[in-house]
């Protein structure tokens, strides 16, 4: 028969436990739960897709919805081959071009204004 000194036992350091304040976290940042986390990670769609044009230093600023433009190369895979490409999609009447992989995921867009600056270069060079 094994007596209680018989027994190993983990020691862990002991932490002071406070109640939960209503004052300011300990550690600045944003405090969501984690199930809403895991969700919006899970539904890329909802962040958005930033023009991935830059000059000079600095970067545009337009946005897309993921969501738009995934749906958009979705349906260009249904249409091809499914290999990684560029691909134009409609968003607010206005058309962006996009570039996908094999995978479903859409890597980068060009604004409406990049994306008819880079079609103009791309006329010139051929």
């Amino acid at each position: 028969m094994r007596s209680e000194d018989d027994t190993a036992v983990l020691q862990l350091p002991a932490y002071e436990l406070r109640p939960p304040s209503t004052d300011e976290p300990a550690r600045p940042g944003v405090v969501i739960q984690m199930d809403r986390l895991i969700e919006a990670r899970e539904r890329r769609e909802d962040r958005p897709l930033k023009c991935v044009a830059s000059r000079e230093g600095c970067s545009c600023c337009e946005t897309v919805p993921a969501g738009a433009a995934t749906a958009a190369w979705d349906r260009a895979q249904g249409l091809g081959e499914g290999l990684d490409g560029f691909f134009r999609f409609a968003w607010r009447d206005e058309a962006w071009l996009g570039f996908g992989v094999a995978g479903g995921e859409v890597r980068g867009v060009f604004c409406p204004t990049h994306r008819a600056e880079r079609e103009a270069l791309t006329a010139q060079s051929a």
